[in-house]
């Protein structure tokens, strides 16, 4: 059970990502000066819809590193795969202690999941083809250079959803799950 929901969690994150986080706060952001996703979590319905959007991704990150785990023989592609699978949890902690909440924990639990889940996808890239190493080495350097010299705080996050997507994607293509060619 938990294989065949890992299985399919890289897909399902991919979607709810965008319709519980990118897409309610690009709606709601408006005139206001947020610089992060997590000012989204604001009080209300979508506060409430972006809060459990992020506990699901969190949970179902969870199970799409299991699958992953599993179909990964490699030692440092399994070393990656737990940083993801840990990487996984912060997220799912950042649901829970949101922004406005506890600021100083919830920017540790974000940080952690960024970088555990930048360098276990790095990892896990040795075992993958090409476009996946490209794409594991962009989701270092892209949003470390938007985020240290541009500070482009909202493009860091929009920038790292799109290229953390593509990278499931390209696990997915490698795996033979689909194909794009």
């Amino acid at each position: 059970m938990f294989y065949e929901i890992g299985k399919y969690g890289g897909f399902i994150t991919i979607i709810l990502a965008w319709l519980t986080l990118v897409f309610p706060f690009l709606l709601l952001r408006g005139n206001k000066k947020w610089k992060y996703l997590s000012e989204a979590a604001i009080k209300g319905f979508w506060g409430t819809v972006f809060k459990i959007g992020v506990i699901l991704c969190g949970v179902l990150q969870i199970f799409f590193s299991y699958f992953l785990y599993q179909n990964f023989s490699r030692t440092l592609s399994e070393v990656g795969v737990i940083m993801y699978g840990l990487a996984s949890l912060s997220f799912l902690l950042c649901g829970l202690i949101t922004y406005y909440r506890k600021r100083r924990i919830h920017k540790f639990f974000l940080t952690a999941y960024f970088v555990l889940m930048s360098l276990g996808f790095l990892l896990i890239s040795f075992e993958l083809t090409i476009v996946s190493k490209i794409l594991a080495v962009l989701l270092i350097v892209v949003p470390v250079y938007l985020e240290e010299f541009r500070r482009a705080d909202t493009a860091f996050d929009i920038v790292t959803i799109i290229l953390s997507n593509l990278f499931a994607l390209s696990v997915y293509q490698s795996l033979g799950i689909i194909n794009f060619v």
